[in-house]
Parts: C-alpha cells; structure tokens; sequence
C-alpha cells in the first residue's frame, strides 16, 4: 500500500495515556493538553473477556450475554484478528489496555459497528483495518445517541476509507483524545479521518491527533449542527488536503485546532477561531487557510495561518467578520470572490497581512459594502488593497507598508479597479515605502493630502 511518505510528529496531547512533547494551540497552551474523558457509568456489572479461539466471535458472544442492561467488558492485550465484524448494543463499554489491546478487522465493511443503540463507548482500543481494502471504515455508527471513542488508535483503512464514521443521525457523540493514521491510500478522493454525515448533530471532537489521511482530517456534512472541534491536531494530508470541513447546513464551533491546511466552511455557520493554520505541516503547500463559502454571519477570529497560497478565502457569503488574524507568508492574503452571488457587507477588522507575493487582500466582483479598517499590510510582492469590480467600499484606519515590492505595474498600495465607482471612503490610513500609494482612484474620493 503506497502511504504518504512522511514522519511522525509528537504533539501536545495525552494519548494512550502517555504525554507527548510539541506544538501548542497559539493562545492556550495548557488547554492542549487538558483531555477530559469522561468516567465509566457506574452500577453496571463488569466482565474480564477472553478472547482466544476466536475472538469476533467470543466478542460478539460477551456483548450479546450482557442483555438490554448492558455493562463494562475488559478486553486482555493481545493482537486479535477478528474473523468477522462486530456489532455493538446499548449501554455496552468496550475498555482495552491502553496501546496493547489490537483488533485487526476482516471481512467486510468496518470492524466495530454501533447501529441504533444507545450509550455506547469504547476505551483504550487499537483498531487496525489492515490495510483490508473491504473495510470501509474502522468504527461506524448509524441512527444511535450517546456514543464515545476516547483514548483509541485507528490507522491502515484501505482506498477511499474513513477511521471513524458518523453515518447518519448520530447524536450527541464524543470523540476525544483518539490518534488515526495512514487512514485511506494515497491519491484516493475520500479518506478521511473522522467523517459525521446526514443529521448527525451536537458532537464534542476534541483533542485528536489525525496524520496522513489521504484527502481530509475531520469532515462534516449535509446538517450537522451544534458541532464542538477544538484542540486537535490535524497533518500530513494527501489529495485537497482538507484539515477540518463543514459543508452543507452544518453549523458550529471550531477552535485551538492545530491543521496544517484549509478550514473550510462551506454552506455552514458559526464561528472559526483561535486556529493555527501552518503549511509547513503538510507535504505540499495549502492552496487555503481558512476559507468561508455560502455562509453568512461566520465569524472568523483570532487564527493564524502561515504558507497557504490564499490566506483567507470568502466566496458568496455575506455579513461575515475577519477580526484579529495573522496571516503570514503564500500568495494571497484574503480574497473576497462575488461574481456567481454576492459577497457583500462583510468586514475586515484588526488583521495583519504580511510577507506575501502577491495581493494582501483582493476584492473580486460584487463585494460592495465592505468594511476595512485597523490592519496592517506589509512586505506584498503587489497591492496592499485590491478592488476588482467593487463599487462600495470603506477603508479606513490601516497601514500599509512595503506593498507592490515584486511589480508596481496596474498596482498600488491601495487600487480601484472598477467601471462603476460609487462610493469610495478613505479616511486615517497610514502609507509608507509604497512605490505607488494609490491606482485609478477618482480625485474626489482620495484624502487630504
């Protein structure tokens, strides 16, 4: 099986309980490290499982004996090639010893399979697909509430296979402090490390350690809502190189996550903050940091992101926030794109753009009623402020240094590029060491100079 060839990297989460040295979230170190699994229920009865002969089906057999009271088995360390799939019921917790209990999946489809139950966990468990390309994922839930993976290994699923899946209708989940790798074969569409789909809402993924997946780190679509991901560290990715996605009515939080390309929201809602975006953690470079499309009202605060050739990406949405990011280094450092839907009354507040070699930020079309105030643009290898095709604009208050530093043909510090210029305000922006400060602005709507 043809892997992405790259190392491992340590980070700053507890795995297997064990503490690893690394990285931290830009604004919290401590949180990083802070992974709150929570107890096992107590009342419920507990058995020592034995698994020999063979173990899927010895496992399916301690699972099935429980009953609807379900209870707590201990599996023993071991490799356990499971001849068969097994199926998980209510109220069943599922305990290994941490990095020494390995089921090794065959057959078909998944190895453990959580369908219309309810409180469900499994702790401390290897799941190891085997580079079994008949697997389709390693752990799958459908039409259940209430489950956890915490504290797991999930790695080697074959073409276009995912770690974890929430299929459909999957309430209420929590995936914390598991570590999936090699998830999916290199070059293929959809490998994914932890993939929620079809109404499955309100899920906690935090603290998770996700490398060389073949497409996407943690994906989420067609309506999930109220979704929490916050401090998991997501690297190495093949294909579109997608670090965390939600698409398609989904809404949610995403914070003090660690990727090493593209938070994309696309069709969703919520909040992307306190995020660090860094190319440097990937094979090739991102193409995106951060981008938000056909999502209105996102709110984009506090990230930072180093090496993607675009920055921040805004495409058909409008009365989004960018406020407070960092954007070091690639090509573009924000783009705002309205030509097939409008892109309009959004605001950049309080950013710094630097180190570019191209346009520190471009509006593109049908972006008008923007606001663009306090930033700091410097070191662009061409405009500091490009307007393409924008009618409407307020820039005010930023500085600008070191702009158009590659080309200064058909740029400017600031440039208005635009058959239909009707409204322009300039006001208290400061310019310096810009071979041209401003291009193709109508004479009345400069400043006092």
């Amino acid at each position: 099986m043809k892997r992405l060839a790259i190392g491992t990297v340590c980070l700053g989460l507890v795995v297997f309980g064990c503490q690893h040295a690394g990285l931290m979230p830009i604004e919290s170190a401590a949180e990083a490290t802070e992974i709150r699994i929570p107890e096992l229920p107590s009342g419920l009865r507990s058995v020592q499982v034995s698994l020999s002969w063979s173990p899927g089906a010895e496992l399916q057999d301690a699972i099935d004996r429980l009953g609807p009271a379900g209870g707590i088995l201990y599996l023993p360390e071991g490799i356990f090639k499971l001849e068969t799939q097994v199926f998980l019921k209510s109220n069943v917790h599922l305990v290994g010893v941490p990095g020494q209990t390995v089921l090794v999946g065959a057959g078909n489809r998944t190895i453990l399979d959580a369908a219309n139950c309810t409180d469900v966990t499994i702790r401390h468990l290897v799941l190891d697909a085997n580079e079994n390309g008949n697997l389709q994922r390693a752990f799958v839930a459908t039409h259940s509430a209430r489950l956890g993976v915490f504290n797991c290994e999930i790695k080697n699923t074959g073409a276009d296979a995912h770690g974890i899946e929430l299929q459909k209708d999957v309430d209420e989940a929590q995936l914390i402090g598991n570590y999936l790798h090699d998830i999916g074969d290199a070059g293929d569409k959809w490998g994914t490390g932890i993939t929620l789909g079809w109404g499955s809402s309100d899920a906690v993924i935090t603290d998770n350690r996700i490398e060389r997946a073949s497409r996407a780190g943690i994906n989420a679509h067609n309506d999930c809502t109220n979704l929490y991901v916050a401090r998991n560290d997501v690297r190495q990715l093949g294909g579109e190189g997608l670090g965390i996605e939600l698409w398609s009515n989904c809404s949610g939080t995403v914070e003090h996550n660690q990727v090493a390309s593209w938070i994309s929201f696309d069709g969703s809602a919520g909040v992307i903050r306190h995020n660090e975006v860094n190319g440097a953690w990937n094979p090739t470079p991102p193409k995106y940091g951060i981008e938000v499309v056909a999502g209105d009202a996102v709110q984009v605060l506090d990230n930072r992101v180093t090496g993607a050739r675009m920055g921040l990406s805004l495409v058909k949405s409008n009365n989004c926030l960018f406020q407070g990011n960092v954007i070091d280094g690639g090509e573009t450092g924000l783009q705002g794109y309205g030509a097939n839907a409008p892109a309009r009354s959004n605001a950049v507040l309080g950013n710094t753009f630097r180190n570019g070699s191209g346009r520190a930020m471009m509006l593109n079309q049908n972006c008008d009623g923007w606001t663009i105030e306090g930033n700091l643009i410097e070191g662009y290898g061409k405009s500091g402020i490009y307007l393409f095709g924008t009618d409407d604009a307020t820039i005010t208050g930023n500085t600008l240094r070191r702009t158009c530093q590659q080309s200064s043909q058909g740029e400017a510090a600031i440039y208005w590029n635009s058959d239909r210029k009707t409204r322009l305000v300039l006001s208290g922006n400061t310019l310096a060491d810009n071979p041209i400060p401003y291009g193709e602005i109508l004479p009345w709507f400069l400043p006092d100079r």
